[in-house]
């Protein structure tokens, strides 16, 4: 089609088409790599195809052996990480016991940057693991999405340890789990699910994670 002089000719085409356009290019297989890898992770299943695709250009893929250890105890985080594939254990430092597990689709690191605290575990793949990095100045840009700030401060929340029981105010009684009772409580900040459980069960529960 030949538009005329001072005319503008306008194409419509559907994103599906152009991202297929876009796979033939060899030099946009890494970046697809990446937005399929991301697509996976839980920050960013709000994300449509094209934000995600052009955040993707932003991490850095790196890939790590098992028992390979990511962050050591007292390191201050200089990225945040997300997993694409495989495991990875925070392991209390000179017990070797595990505090907590990451699967796939989880991130860490951000407590670190924004606090700039040093890591108080090791952080060790507990398997063949693919992460996607994303370096402090980038992290502090994405946190200008709205929906990423708000997944963030959620993630921190659950995962704040400091939190006692003097802090919670029981909301309403869930039902009854695998252990225990379960109750919904809050700290006046965020809400949680808390489980009461015996001590024996406890101990079952703890022996299962090695």
């Amino acid at each position: 089609m030949v538009a005329k002089k001072n005319q503008t000719v306008i194409f419509e085409c559907s994103w599906k088409d152009i991202k297929s356009v876009l796979k033939t290019f060899p030099e946009n297989e890494e970046l697809f790599d990446t937005f399929d890898n991301l697509s996976r992770v839980f920050l960013f299943q709000s994300f449509k195809e094209i934000e995600l695709l052009y955040t993707g250009k932003k991490f850095k893929k790196t890939i790590y052996k098992s028992k390979e250890i990511i962050l050591k105890e007292g390191e201050i985080s200089s990225h945040l990480y997300l997993i694409s594939k495989g495991r990875v254990k925070l392991k209390i430092p000179k017990t070797d016991k595990t505090f907590r597990v990451y699967d796939e689709g989880n991130c860490f690191g951000e407590l670190s940057l924004l606090n700039e605290s040093p890591s108080s575990f090791n952080i060790v793949a507990s398997e063949n693991s693919i992460c996607y990095l994303l370096d402090k100045e980038k992290f502090f840009d994405l946190l200008q999405d709205q929906k990423v700030n708000d997944f963030i401060k959620q993630k921190m929340l659950t995962e704040d340890t400091d939190i006692s029981l003097e802090d919670l105010y029981y909301i309403s009684y869930l039902g009854r789990g695998r252990f225990g009772n379960v109750c919904l409580v809050h700290n006046r900040i965020g809400l949680y699910a808390a489980k009461a459980i015996s001590k024996l069960a406890a101990e079952k529960q703890k022996s299962g994670v090695k």
